[in-house]
This record gives structure tokens, C-alpha cells and sequence, in this order.
């Protein structure tokens, strides 16, 4: 176990940390998009201009 930890091959615990950080990120993402779309749709007078 600690061999290949030292080697840097992740264990289930590792695979585990990461997959966290990812759903993170993602949540985080979404969230902040959520909120921009929200903003967007509760105020119909600001129009982004393309």
C-alpha cells in the first residue's frame, strides 16, 4: 500500500480525493451558472448584446 502510494499510483483513497475535488469544481460551476442565468432571466431589461 504505501509503495504505491510512494510509486504515485492512487489507491481507492486517492481516486476517491479527486473524484471529490471534480464533483466540486463541477457544483461550483453549475451553482455559479445557475445564478448568472437567474440574474439573466429575473431581470429582462438588461439585454447582452451580441
Amino acid at each position: 500500500m504505501d509503495d504505491k502510494r510512494l510509486a504515485g499510483i492512487p489507491g481507492d483513497h486517492g481516486l476517491s480525493n479527486t473524484t471529490r475535488q471534480v464533483i466540486g469544481g463541477i457544483a461550483v460551476v453549475a451553482v455559479l451558472v445557475v445564478a448568472i442565468i437567474a440574474s439573466i432571466m429575473l431581470s429582462p431589461t438588461i439585454i447582452p448584446g451580441h
